[in-house]
């Protein structure tokens, strides 16, 4: 190899790791910005929760936001760990394989109030899976 196309490697190179680092940078940013406000849902969930009831303050949340699954059940036992209460109220059973992001932006986008006319987690999820 020649001596300008090592130093053209070389330069593709570093502008390569330079670019990589870019990204790197982004995706930490978007995961500190997700679990601050993870965090910060839980909190207010366990401020609030005894001013409201489980499952209609837990879809106040706005935790679709999360944009994860896996970090919204992770929040959700959170939540659970540090209150005596079940978010869920019993009704866990029904979430278990439904993609809680679909299930929280469907009860915001329709509005959903759990207990009213008939309206429980196993409704929502029966919904949502005649959708797709």
């Amino acid at each position: 190899m020649s001596a300008e196309l090592i130093g053209i490697l070389g330069i593709l190179i570093v502008v390569a790791l330079y670019f990589a680092d870019i990204q790197r940078r982004k995706l930490q940013e978007k995961n500190r910005q997700i679990n601050e406000l993870a965090s910060k849902l839980i909190d207010e969930y366990v401020e609030m929760r005894h001013r409201d009831t489980g499952l209609s303050f837990l879809a106040k949340l706005g935790l679709h936001r999360l944009k994860s699954d896996k970090r919204i059940r992770e929040a959700i036992e959170e939540m659970k760990a540090r209150t005596p209460h079940d978010p869920w109220e019993g009704q866990e059973a029904h979430i278990q394989d439904v993609d809680l992001v679909n299930f929280f932006k469907y009860v915001r986008e329709n509005k959903i109030k759990f207990g009213h006319m008939g309206k429980t987690v196993e409704y929502v999820t029966q919904k949502i899976k005649g959708l797709n």
